[in-house]
């Protein structure tokens, strides 16, 4: 995969440089085989208009997630698709004005506020798996996040999931364990220290080497949850305390920007990569976690030698899951230094949180989505050709709780199309061509939820940049940012006893 060529960026720091000029048209999606170019004027975006990608396959496409945020918009890419999910979300209106199917269990079964928490409470409902009965047994299922309690659900109805299994997948979602595979198949990482807790001896020398912040990380995690910044000896200690009788994986701090990429690799090992994007970690206006994950930018400024590396690692990442029995779709997330060198943090072996509105830039710049490659390389079709345009502009942000104590949303915010204003211009629930660049997709928790802290509680989803590619929030969204919160109002619940 090549872009044109931009000046290298750190997160959280002023642009240096003016974007250059755009240089050829190139296609996007870069498989291990090479890259395809396609020669031609890059005409404004007001000019664009690009075919949009719809897949013709013979079965039902069954996304199951208790979010439905997760599967909104997939229904414009499969002409049969289903979302089985929990709550009675507006937006799900939307998935089936746009042809799609819809089970909420909430529409059919009134359940305490926390009575289904996971995938595996969802399929493990009476009234989900007598729909999940209906549906043809040869339907290519997806789940969100796979476990093997899901899988053995999904045998006892006769479904077949189409994701990796969840025993390979776990392998290498577990941070310490991956660790030593980054170090043994030569993986650029970060130096680091494998500790129990309940023997903290075991990173002292570690420790009086490196000395502090460290990067402390369990093995689990979903958006940074499970990693830790530790600033002194005495946050040291106090983790120890607070996590007892677990293995962590411990690395120097190290300034810089967090890149991410999507991909899917197929049995045979062809590792399919989309373009490198920013991920915002850790920003106040949205998050209490100061490593945590709170939304992606697609126009951050990367240089030709960052994005091959990407690539590079990537790929061989790609072919390394292969070979232990795992395809299909699969995230990274990088650290670039301030030398423009990359580090390997972590990888995501199942579908990411940037999947549909990522899905959604792909679709609207003719690329094939990695949704796409993925179910290819399940059902044993071929891959689809290379093609489309670079997602060079888009944005999504992830609102979280920020009160500190459980909450319950007493606002509410409608899902659709939003001026910078938060005034609603229309319904929808997807980015769409129609958006333009000044308007926003905004998708928020319901009036009477309640949300632990630093729970997630809203997303704003666009077609520009929320940093203008410097990793800072513009006014314009800041603006929006606080706006919402305001109009949610969370109010902090009394504290259980």
């Amino acid at each position: 995969m090549r872009r044109p060529c931009r000046s290298p960026q750190m997160s959280r720091q002023p642009a240096t440089s003016p974007r250059p000029p755009h240089g050829a048209r190139e296609p996007v999606g870069s498989a291990a085989r090479g890259d395809l170019r396609t020669p031609g004027r890059k005409l404004p975006r007001s000019e664009r208009l690009f075919p949009l990608w719809r897949v013709n396959v013979p079965v039902p496409t069954v996304f199951i997630t208790p979010n439905p945020w997760y599967g909104a918009g997939l229904e414009a890419l499969f002409p049969a698709f289903v979302l089985v999910t929990l709550p009675d979300d507006p937006l799900l209106e939307g998935v089936e004005r746009g042809g799609g199917r819809v089970f909420a269990l909430l529409r059919h079964a009134e359940l305490p506020p926390q009575g289904v928490a996971s995938t595996p409470h969802l399929l493990a409902h009476p009234h989900t798996r007598a729909f999940l009965e209906t549906l043809p047994k040869e339907s290519d299922v997806l789940l969100f996040k796979s476990t093997a309690r899901s899988e053995r659900l999904l045998r006892e109805i006769g479904l077949r999931a189409s994701t990796p299994p969840a025993a390979v997948a776990r392998r290498f979602e577990n941070k310490v364990h991956f660790a030593s595979m980054m170090a043994a198949h030569g993986l650029p990482h970060l130096p680091y220290a494998i500790v129990q807790t309940d023997d903290p001896r075991s990173g002292e020398a570690f420790i009086e080497h490196f000395g502090f912040p460290l990067v402390c990380q369990r093995g689990f995690g979903f958006g940074g949850k499970g990693t830790h910044l530790i600033m002194d000896r005495s946050e040291w200690r106090r983790f120890l305390r607070d996590h007892p009788r677990i293995r962590v994986k411990i690395s120097p701090f190290v300034a810089g920007s967090t890149v991410t990429v999507n991909a899917c690799v197929t049995g045979e090992g062809e590792t399919f990569t989309s373009e490198p994007f920013l991920q915002i970690t850790g920003h106040p206006a949205l998050t209490t976690r100061v490593l945590g994950a709170c939304g992606n930018d697609w126009a951050i400024p990367l240089d030709r030698a960052t994005q091959e590396g990407v690539g590079q690692i990537t790929r061989k990442v790609g072919f390394l899951l292969a070979q232990e029995g795992f395809r299909g779709f699969f995230g990274l997330d990088l650290l670039r230094d301030p030398a423009g060198n990359l580090h390997l943090i972590e990888i995501n072996p199942r579908f990411t949180s940037s999947l549909p509105i990522h899905t959604a830039l792909q679709r609207l710049h003719s690329q094939v989505p990695l949704l796409v490659r993925h179910l290819a390389a399940f059902a044993g079709r071929p891959q689809p050709a290379e093609g489309g345009e670079a997602i060079e502009s888009g944005g999504l942000l992830i609102l979280h709780n920020l009160e500190g104590a459980d909450v319950e949303v007493t606002g509410r915010i409608p899902t659709g199309i939003y001026d910078a204003d938060l005034s609603l211009h229309r319904t929808g629930h997807t980015l769409d061509r129609g958006m333009g660049e000044e308007h926003f997709l905004i998708l928020a928790a319901p009036k009477g939820q309640r949300l632990t802290p630093d729970a997630e509680c809203a997303r704003i989803a666009m077609l520009v940049s929320p940093t203008a590619g410097s990793g800072e929030l513009t006014p314009v969204i800041e603006r929006l940012v606080r706006s919402i919160y305001r109009r949610l109002a969370l109010r902090p619940l009394p504290t259980r006893v």
